[in-house]
């Protein structure tokens, strides 16, 4: 005696019988073992999208679906090394912003600017009025729209070296300017002394980038935070690579 199993009697029911006992049976269990080995439900069976869209969210995640457990290390290592990367230089470049910054407020200041444009250009800044009261930032003590008008007309002259705006603290572009551009060189308090003979940063000093200590120390802070940003924004673009490489494979 021998057993037929559901399975096989599945397989059976699908033949063509051909009206010979011992030939139909023979057919029918020449079949099973393909039968028994493929997966018996949709169920068993792995899905490539959902691999995908698991490893498009998180990388390494389709490839720990699929079983592919070394594919999946390295994806996951990956992610994880490069958010420690993103990490670090992001904050390293916050952390130097904040130093520049409260370097700028201690040693540059609009109020000096000014003055200097009205030594140096008395004629075209002659109606910027700087407000008295020290007890108030310099920022405060400008008015910004006077300042940029007479910016312009400094400007206007051939060869004068002014080509910008000062936009208004604390935007990103006043902290950047201050420290990029030489015409800004007079709001440095350290502007007239640097010079070992005695004389104030002039106009001449600006067109020959011959400007103090504090303009290119704070320069170089400032390039340093952009150098980590920069270095933070690569790693966000593995990052980004990482996830579309891991859903691709």
């Amino acid at each position: 005696m021998f057993q037929i199993s559901i399975a096989q009697l599945r397989e059976i029911t699908k033949l063509s019988l051909t009206g010979n006992v011992r030939n139909d049976l023979i057919s029918a269990f020449a079949v099973q073992p393909d039968s028994l080995n493929s997966p018996s439900t949709e169920s068993d069976r792995k899905s490539s999208l959902n691999a995908a869209l698991y490893s498009a969210v998180l990388p390494g995640a389709g490839q720990l679906y699929t079983e592919s457990y070394l594919e999946a290390a390295g994806f996951v290592a990956a992610e994880v090394g490069l958010w420690i990367v993103y990490g670090f230089y992001n904050s390293k470049g916050d952390n130097r912003t904040t130093e520049f910054e409260e370097f700028a407020d201690a040693n540059w200041s609009v109020v000096l600017y000014a003055e200097w444009m009205k030594l140096n250009y008395a004629n075209e800044s002659s109606s910027i009025v700087v407000n008295s009261n020290a007890s108030l930032p310099s920022w405060e003590r400008v008015d910004w729209n006077q300042l940029n008008a007479s910016e312009d007309q400094i400007g206007r002259i051939g060869g004068s070296g002014f080509t910008h705006r000062l936009p208004r603290r604390p935007e990103q572009q006043y902290y950047e300017l201050i420290g990029k551009y030489p015409q800004y060189g007079g709001g440095w308090r350290d502007a007239k002394s640097f010079k070992v003979d005695g004389t104030p940063f002039g106009p001449s000093d600006l067109l020959q980038r011959n400007l103090s200590p504090h303009f290119f120390f704070y320069s170089q802070m400032r390039g340093e935070a952009n150098d980590f940003y920069r270095i933070a924004s690569t790693a966000s673009y593995f990052l980004i690579a990482n996830h579309v490489l891991s859903a691709l494979e």
